[in-house]
């Protein structure tokens, strides 16, 4: 997992750009002015540090169930040091539908902390629900850069009719 630049950069650059060419345009100082704060954003907004570590536990409350019971996913997420923000979010399997919760959530974490985040699936019909584990997205301070990985941690329900 490595830091990349996010879209917003793309619009930074196309206010700076405009600012540019309207200040060479017109000969004014002023459009040239308003991009030198928006230069340093973009400077100061890819230099991040390195990556924190997340200690994830998944687990699903139970391993067999019949048609319309439900099921409850539990992440929980630890940070050894403190983690503006992240962004986590369960691939939901064909057939299965959320019934209590988000399966997308944002977190800001301080050093130590740890955060609970749980949701209900109403599971729908015979088949095999496959969770497959959540995928993380970290944000750099400013937005301006973000890192992605996948937790993978597979967990299998059987739906019996």
């Amino acid at each position: 997992m490595s830091w990349r630049p996010t879209a917003l950069n793309v619009s930074l650059l196309t206010l700076v750009g405009w600012g540019l060419f309207l200040g060479v345009l017109t000969g004014r100082a002023e459009p040239v002015l308003v991009a030198v704060p928006l230069v340093v954003a973009l400077a100061a907004g890819q230099r991040v540090s390195a990556l924190p570590t997340l200690d994830i536990d998944h687990v699903v409350s139970a391993d067999r169930l019949l048609e319309d019971e439900r099921v409850t996913v539990t992440v929980t997420l630890r940070a050894a040091r403190s983690v503006p923000l992240v962004e986590v979010l369960e691939p939901l399997p064909p057939g299965a539908r959320v019934e209590r919760g988000r399966h997308h959530a944002f977190f800001a974490l301080r050093a130590g902390e740890q955060v609970r985040w749980e949701f209900t699936l109403r599971c729908d019909g015979r088949q095999r629900l496959r969770l497959g584990g959540p995928h993380l997205r970290l944000w750099g301070p400013l937005g301006l850069a973000a890192a992605e990985s996948r937790y993978r941690a597979p967990q299998s329900v059987a739906v019996y009719p």
